[in-house]
């Protein structure tokens, strides 16, 4: 199977956890990186791009969006409006009806649209949900969590 040519929009934390794991699994190499503040040109053997288009000009199959979400919609668009498969950070939209105009538009274009898996559902967030509702850590006040940066 061929390696996919991906292109990241938003080079933050998410950026980069989505960096390391690309890498790791040999089935895509990222040549074309975009964030609104300076990247270290010795991140990645990337190009680092002035802009978000840019990256979408960029000879990419696939795009991972890792932006802040008002941002994520129009991007999503354009990438699919281009036939750039599209991998976005959650939330996808923020409402139902753009959410089904973007799944037609990737439809017409013969892309695949995905979002990032919300963690509502993993085993940590399960078992921490039964032990509040269980009574067996008392009424909690402040709760803090912090994202593994180890994703595979």
């Amino acid at each position: 199977m061929k390696a996919l040519n991906v292109g990241i929009i938003g080079f933050g934390k998410m950026g980069k956890i989505r960096l390391k794991a690309i890498e790791k699994s040999g089935r895509a190499k990222v040549i074309s990186v975009f964030d609104p503040v300076q990247i270290n040109e010795n991140e990645g053997p990337f190009t680092v791009e002035k802009s978000a288009e840019d990256v979408l000009e960029a000879p990419i199959d696939a795009v991972f969006i890792c932006t802040p979400n008002f941002l994520i919609k129009d991007l999503t668009n354009l990438a699919l409006s281009k036939g750039i498969h599209v991998f976005s950070e959650k939330p996808l939209t923020t409402c139902l009806e753009e959410a089904r105009d973007l799944t037609t538009l990737a439809t017409a274009n013969q892309c695949l649209i995905s979002a990032a898996p919300c963690n509502l559902f993993s085993d940590s967030v399960r078992t921490m949900q039964a032990s509040i509702l269980n009574g067996d850590i008392g009424v909690p006040h402040v709760v803090y969590a912090e994202l593994d940066d180890n994703p595979i």
